[in-house]
């Protein structure tokens, strides 16, 4: 039973880890994609 549990608690971290690591990488995407269309629209306008 304990060592069910261990491994229950070990498979609920690693989905919490990988969640957050998705989540993590989807704002760092859509933050380099703001950055560069700020960046463009700065460009074009000078």
């Amino acid at each position: 039973m304990l060592d069910n549990f261990s491994q229950f608690k070990k498979r609920k971290v690693n989905e919490i880890k990988t969640f957050l690591y998705v989540k993590w990488l989807f704002h760092k995407l859509i933050s380099m994609d703001i950055f560069n269309k700020l960046f463009e629209s700065f460009h074009n306008n000078l």
